[in-house]
């Protein structure tokens, strides 16, 4: 079960944080970047910036899909037990501790609209982990797409910001 809300995590983010091609190589016959959008990619770019959070978001995803496995196990199991709410709590930490990298990262823009989108994200990400409802609302494999779909509803920031 735990590997089964693994990739269905796994598989959203990537989808919500924007699979373009920013990091792919360019084809051979692609102009040369000019000066105007050069920053783009130095550090601190759009680019750069962009593929340092789904490379963050991307190492979030192993914990929080195995964290919402076990929640949901323990409550297939119908446990109240200490390992239950511990597993919720495990849930809205690593949402937490996503948002906190992605605001880490989000501070190393040199792009506002990357800098705000970022920020809201990771406001919103936290409002998640926050919400002990969004996790006790998961009561078994069929809510995890819904709990999946409002995670990304809290990053379309980024992934608008990311994809434009």
């Amino acid at each position: 079960m735990r590997r089964a809300v693994a990739i269905w995590v796994a598989l959203a983010f990537a989808l919500l944080v924007g699979c373009d091609t920013a990091g792919s190589t360019p084809p051979q016959d692609a102009p040369s970047l000019s000066s105007e959008n050069a920053p783009a990619t130095a550090p601190g770019g759009k680019v750069d910036i962009c593929g340092k959070i789904r490379s963050e978001v991307s190492s979030h995803m192993t914990t929080l899909g195995t964290a919402i496995g076990k929640y949901v196990g323990y409550r297939a199991a119908d446990s109240d037990s200490d390992q239950t709410e511990d597993a919720r709590d495990a849930v809205s930490a690593d949402i937490e501790a996503m948002a906190t990298a992605i605001s880490r990262v989000g501070g190393e823009a040199t792009d506002d609209s990357i800098k705000d989108a970022t920020s809201r994200t990771a406001s919103a990400l936290d409002k998640i982990g926050d919400d002990r409802d969004f996790v006790t609302d998961i009561k078994s494999l069929s809510d995890v797409p819904n709990a999946i779909k409002k995670l990304s509803d809290a990053a379309q920031p980024i992934t608008n910001a990311c994809s434009s």
